[in-house]
């Protein structure tokens, strides 16, 4: 998703205009302040920039990216569109997500999957992209900790967790040495990529919970965390800012990124373009989840998918500059094959975290 070709009335450019010139301005303050600080340490909790809600650039244009909601049903449905929906697809230059003959059948999965996706641009971006990234929040916190029954522990995870829930104080005495790793499945059958295994690990971090998820949410930084990366970029955000809060977008930063990764294991590299969302949950936890876009612009459809990723961010009581972080991922690849998906995701898990703890 790109700028290109986007089209603006002179009022909007003259807004675009001012929001970029008070963004300036609110960065450049911002930058003297912290020239004044004497604390260099690495966990005294960094002043975020002032945060900004980004006028977007999308809004008078026809939509050209598109989230899956499937899961999430509190998602108003005047503005989901159905794959059964053949007319609009192609209006919108979907036509890959229409069945090849055409017709739906009852046991077609395919078509199954696609129903219920939203624009994420166009003249409803601000009522979706709000809507969107609330009900994906409640479903991810529902999946880390509501939906127990999908998670089996490790054999390690199993013994160390055996009586019973996770406290600060069993995470402080596992230190920096331990991974906790779960794998589960989706028992709704009827969600999109419910045969696909997916990997939840939780450990603790060095880090102030601010401070991670401000390095979390940051793509310049991607490289001091992730070996596998070759690179994130963000194409578009519609809002800036962990703390940002606008009547349009709601609570939080919102943007469109592409990353490319390398897969340990197999000798492969994977392209995502997803929509990532960071938000502060209270005074003392923050959420970031990220899901796949689809784009009018592509000429079939995705190879891969990000399904879910979430990194749940908790503070340590009495620790500030420690954190307790829960992460979960479930992708969807025609380039691994599935019966090396959950042992690449178990492999992933640890060395992301470790990388983390690494950058502390």
């Amino acid at each position: 998703m790109s700028d290109t070709g986007a089209t603006c009335t002179s009022d909007e450019a003259d807004l675009v205009h001012k929001l970029k010139e008070q963004a300036v301005l609110a960065t450049a303050i911002n930058m003297k302040d912290e020239a004044e600080e004497t604390n260099n340490d690495n966990n005294t909790e960094e002043v975020e920039p002032a945060a900004v809600a980004v006028a977007h650039p999308f809004v008078n244009k026809q939509p050209s990216t598109f989230l899956r909601v499937h899961d999430l049903p509190a998602v108003p449905t005047h503005i989901k569109i159905s794959s059964d929906d053949y007319d609009s697809l192609t209006s919108l230059g979907l036509h890959y997500l229409i069945p090849t003959n055409n017709k739906k059948k009852s046991n077609n999965k395919s078509t199954d999957d696609l129903k219920n996706i939203v624009p994420l641009d166009g003249h409803t971006a601000d009522v979706v992209c709000k809507s969107v990234c609330e009900n994906l929040v409640q479903f991810a916190l529902n999946c880390l900790f509501s939906s127990e029954e999908m998670w089996t522990a490790d054999r390690k995870t199993a013994k160390i967790c055996k009586n019973g829930a996770i406290s600060p104080e069993l995470l402080l005495n596992l230190g920096h040495e331990e991974v906790l790793l779960w794998t589960g499945k989706f028992k709704n059958s009827a969600y999109y990529g419910s045969d696909l295994p997916c990997v939840k690990s939780r450990g603790l971090v060095s880090m102030s919970p601010h401070n991670l998820a401000t390095l979390l949410l940051d793509s310049a930084r991607v490289p001091e965390y992730n070996k596998n990366s070759l690179g994130r970029t963000d194409a578009c955000t519609m809002q800036s800012g962990l703390h940002c809060e606008s009547e349009a977008f709601g609570p939080g930063e919102i943007k469109i990124i592409k990353s490319v990764n390398k897969v340990p294991l197999v000798n492969v590299h994977l392209e995502f373009a997803s929509m990532l969302h960071g938000r502060k949950i209270d005074d003392n936890s923050y959420i970031l989840v990220g899901r796949s876009i689809m784009e009018a612009s592509a000429s079939s459809h995705p190879s891969n998918e990000i399904l879910l990723n979430v990194h749940w961010i908790q503070g340590i009581p009495g620790h500030p500059d420690k954190c307790d972080m829960v992460n979960l991922n479930h992708l969807k690849t025609s380039m691994v094959p599935m019966m090396l998906a959950k042992k690449i995701g178990l492999s992933s898990a640890v060395s992301f975290m470790n990388d983390i703890r690494g950058v502390c």
